[in-house]
């Protein structure tokens, strides 16, 4: 029987079906470099871009009280809606949203059938526009038109439904699951297509979020929950959560409102086991049927109007949070087994292990004694990041967020990999984005658009490509 401390380490490191990539280990790890971080990079693939609308002239009565949609392209040629926003009685508009960091400029269309659909660049963190209506009429929307509002019976007059990360569209979240020890980075662990719509009312406040998100794949062997903090709001300022999935045999407890309970910040639980209705290791496995996505539902109402500034901007603060029992595994990849031959198992995780995005902050119920354990470096990187891992890189992630629905490596690939031989500059192994590490080596000033579909940013043979990514039309 290995001694107990490497068993330890067995369970973090493997159980079951998941197993780390062992393809590396005749070279020695002074052989091979891995992704080389900066030890300040957050892997944000968004920016909080301060808007800034005003009249050019003295026409600022036309739009007075009236509101700007801002697309990611123009309307005539397929461009998605980010957002639209009132103005205020002069005209006016000053606010923070966020857009993808390689987008370089946006569409702005006045709520007025004198306008046009403008391009307006994205210099240094902000997009400026000065309207200037033309006498003659526009292809403009006329300002009585409610085609971008709620469009629901129950939603507020003089509100307006705006999403994140465009109308019509999802973002993806990927987690590995051994967090503080890295695991084999195939970000597949859990992965949670998102989309959140926010109702706004005249002053450009939140009233309520919709929230929207689809497990598509789980390539861990134990639970998975998966949450939303609100850093800067405290849970009297939520009225109401509808929706939470919660398993029978549950260890979260909510407040009256649905917000979690013994939390200092608003916390919503969307679910607690993603396998409910979703497949073990579902969806991550080459060459077998896929699964659709489960769609879980939540809507969160605020109490009083939240200002832009206070909710942050979407995804907010994403984590998920692992459970369950795992497997013991010995240095050759075998199952210990017992005196009786019967596999040797331990009980792994619990509400404590939470992974989040790089710099954000845990939760109250995080549990703070696996911080700075095995391959987490919080203490000395920031948040959620990681050590220098051996084959993999330092300053890592443990968890990605992207403002697209994009596909996940194949079970045991690389999400990412910059490992090259130091003697001959031969790539050491295949991995699913290619462009990932250069992104993450520069700081995130090249390659910003890595995770797209755009020529040479993916090995397809290193993805699991979901049909709704092939066809147009979602899954049903």
């Amino acid at each position: 029987m290995k001694n107990l401390n490497y068993i330890l380490l067995a369970v973090l490191f493997g159980a079951g079906l998941v197993a780390c990539d062992s393809s590396l280990k005749s070279l020695g790890e002074e052989d091979v470099l891995g992704i080389n971080v900066p030890y300040n990079f957050d892997f944000a693939t968004t920016q909080a871009v301060n808007f800034t609308v005003k009249a050019a002239s003295q026409n600022a009565a036309d739009l007075s009280g009236g509101k700007i949609h801002v697309f990611n392209a123009h309307p005539d040629q397929g461009g998605k809606r980010l957002a639209t926003y009132f103005l205020n009685d002069s005209g006016e508009l000053a606010i923070r949203h966020s857009l993808p960091t390689h987008l370089q400029s946006v569409y702005i269309l006045a709520d007025s059938p004198a306008a046009e659909p403008v391009q307006v660049q994205v210099r240094n963190g902000a997009v400026e526009f000065e309207y200037n209506l033309p006498a003659t009429s526009g292809r403009g929307i006329d300002a009585g038109d409610d085609s971008f509002s709620a469009g629901l019976m129950d939603d507020p007059i003089d509100t307006v439904r705006n999403y994140f990360p465009a109308e019509g569209e999802f973002g993806t979240i990927m987690f590995e699951d051994l967090w503080p020890s890295f695991g084999d980075y195939d970000m597949n662990d859990l992965v949670v297509g998102y989309q959140f719509s926010e109702i706004t009312n005249d002053q450009n406040d939140i009233l309520s979020i919709d929230m929207t998100f689809q497990i598509r794949a789980t390539g861990t062997a134990v639970r998975a929950g998966f949450g939303i903090q609100f850093d800067e709001l405290v849970p009297d300022d939520i009225a109401s959560v509808v929706g939470t999935r919660l398993s029978g045999d549950t260890f979260i407890n909510l407040n009256s409102d649905g917000t979690e309970a013994a939390q200092s910040r608003a916390v919503v639980i969307a679910f607690d086991d993603a396998n409910q209705n979703f497949p073990r290791m579902g969806n991550v496995f080459e060459g077998r049927n896929p699964r659709n996505p489960d769609v879980v539902s939540l809507t969160v109402t605020f109490e009083d109007p939240v200002a832009r500034e206070d909710l942050g901007s979407a995804p907010y603060n994403p984590f998920a949070f692992f459970y369950g029992t795992k497997n013991v595994m010995d240095e050759n990849g075998e199952f210990v087994r017992d005196e009786n031959n019967d596999i040797v198992t331990v009980e792994f995780g619990g509400r404590g292990n939470e992974v989040h995005l790089p710099f954000n902050i845990p939760t109250d119920l995080a549990d703070g004694s696996l911080f700075n354990n095995f391959e987490d470096n919080s203490a000395e990187a920031g948040w959620y990041k990681s050590t220098d891992v051996a084959r993999v890189g330092k300053n890592m992630n443990f968890a990605i967020a992207v403002p697209e629905l994009i596909p996940h490596a194949i079970q045991s690939r690389r999400f990412a990999s910059a490992l090259v031989d130091t003697t001959t500059g031969d790539a050491l192994e295949a991995h699913a984005y290619l462009r990932f590490a250069a992104w993450a080596e520069s700081n995130g000033t090249v390659n910003q658009d890595w995770y797209t579909d755009n020529p040479g940013n993916r090995d397809e043979s290193q993805l699991i490509i979901l049909p709704d990514l092939l066809d147009p039309d979602p899954l049903d």
